[in-house]
């Protein structure tokens, strides 16, 4: 893959650039490696550790030219509104002018973008303009671009519901939260819906009446995707959507471990026109009515969901967590524990700290955390992974949302060096669990408070928490960047 030598140049177009490789043109020191590369400078063996950091330069430095990208826009827009007012004759009434589309008409032709491509970029630095912290971020490059884009949305939301006060102290918790590590987006969302849904609680807007008028507005749509497939469309109360999506998947994996030779996607696909028209789908097959009857009948599709204690008494401050799916409004995890009481597990936290304290469902008594049994071999107990899996909801390696019903209880501590105890346990998917296993210089362990840190072959670290309801540090404090009170 990599010359031994130097290539040879050749650049008979005349396109590269005639500058030194540490020249100020290059702008950066990921420039100029690679502008030594283009001139025939190969590295004769690349170091792992120089790649990986130019991998880091390389995003910072993309939201930096996105950011300054913006306020050119702005600046484009300024100038030609300046030149409009200008150019109007004298006497003449002041008029309205569209100067997004303006611009966006204009710049669209020298960056190859559409026109909405462009009033999105202009959208998202006029959005920075109301949100300093974020965009102090955006300037320093300290989060991906999407990234930041999703995170001044989630904050519009959240402005409908808190004061300036509480609104700039919840932008600086989420800049703060982004700038001590590489977030996700899916992190960030799961974050943010948290905030926006317990300051619509705490704010009165969560009320039955606005419910049941968005339940009014179910419905079932199609739309065509143009190339013999369809899209079709469902709004559904989110406890039945929920149970619909865990009933297919708990079918598709039976399926399957019954050697069914389709994909999990393929078979929730014919399973769900088996089981709606009593017919098999398409490319499904002759026994996926007969399967999807007896499935609907036998299995149980569990739902785990994190549960403040306060939400059980009918208080709506504290949403509820649904595993691999998100944050839920706490009357949707009422209406889950009331409409799927044999499918639903109760995952009990904690609302002031959220602890994991117990687990409550299967048709048994609740199963507290601190009381939780060490394993006395290898295996781990029944109870012991179901608390696992209830604590990490989701593969415990950085970025990773398989969720934790579909990973295997693995020790940090490899057994019998390790015990076989909560502590010493985490959940992680098929794949991240081989590369912790067996890729050579990846390695992780635990610190005595849930947290599990990674360690790449260069050297990098990386720490997960459980997922949604991180346990209390010394004392009953917050983690850093957790969100204060009430949010």
């Amino acid at each position: 893959m990599f010359d031994r030598q130097p290539a040879a140049h050749s650049d008979p177009a005349g396109v590269l650039p005639d500058v030194a490789a540490d020249s100020p043109e290059q702008g950066s020191p990921t420039m100029s490696f690679w502008a030594q590369w283009a001139l025939g400078g190969r590295p004769v063996e690349p170091d792992a550790a120089d790649v990986v950091s130019r991998l880091e330069t390389g995003q910072r430095e993309a939201t930096r030219l996105s950011w300054a990208q913006g306020r050119d826009l702005q600046m484009l827009r300024d100038v030609r509104l300046a030149q409009q007012q200008h150019d109007l004759p004298a006497g003449a009434p002041a008029q309205r002018w569209d100067a997004d589309a303006w611009v966006a008409s204009e710049a669209s032709i020298v960056l190859g973008l559409s026109e909405s491509q462009v009033r999105g970029l202009l959208a998202f630095a006029d959005a920075l303009d109301r949100y300093p912290h974020v965009d102090r971020l955006a300037a320093e490059g300290g989060a991906a671009t999407y990234t930041l884009q999703r995170l001044t949305e989630h904050l519009d939301d959240l402005a409908a519901f808190v004061s300036p006060a509480e609104m700039a102290d919840a932008e600086q918790s989420a800049a703060t939260w982004l700038a001590e590590g590489r977030r996700t987006v899916s992190q960030l969302n799961r974050r943010m819906r948290r905030l926006v849904l317990r300051a619509k609680a705490r704010s009165g807007h969560a009320d039955d009446d606005a419910a049941g008028r968005a339940h009014a507005d179910r419905d079932v749509r199609l739309r065509s995707c143009g190339d013999g497939t369809a899209e079709l469309w469902a709004r559904l109360p989110e406890s039945d959507a929920l149970g619909v999506v865990a009933s297919l998947r708990a079918s598709s994996r039976l399926a399957r471990a019954a050697g069914d030779p389709r994909t999990l996607a393929q078979l929730r696909a014919d399973t769900l026109v088996a089981a709606l028209t009593g017919e098999p789908a398409l490319y499904g097959l002759g026994w996926d009515v007969t399967d999807a009857q007896q499935h609907t009948s036998s299995v149980t599709a569990q739902i785990d969901i994190v549960i403040p204690m306060s939400s059980l008494t009918g208080s709506d401050a504290h949403p509820g967590e649904v595993a691999g799916h998100g944050p839920v409004p706490a009357t949707s995890v009422r209406d889950l524990l009331m409409t799927r009481p044999t499918r639903a597990r109760g995952l009990l936290v904690d609302p002031a700290t959220g602890a994991l304290v117990g687990l409550a469902g299967d048709l048994g008594p609740i199963r507290w955390v601190a009381t939780a049994p060490e394993g006395l071999g290898y295996a781990h107990s029944p109870t012991l992974e179901a608390l696992a899996r209830a604590r990490d909801q989701v593969c415990r390696a950085p970025g990773c949302t398989r969720p934790a019903a579909r990973c295997d209880a693995d020790h940090l501590v490899p057994w019998p060096d390790g015990a076989t105890s909560l502590a010493n346990t985490a959940m992680l998917c098929r794949y991240h669990h081989r590369l912790k296993t067996h890729a050579r210089r990846w390695s992780l362990l635990g610190r005595g408070d849930d947290d599990v840190v990674w360690m790449t072959p260069s050297g990098r670290t990386a720490t997960t928490r459980p997922a949604e309801h991180p346990p209390p540090r010394a004392g009953g404090a917050a983690e850093p960047g957790s969100d204060p009170p009430p949010f």
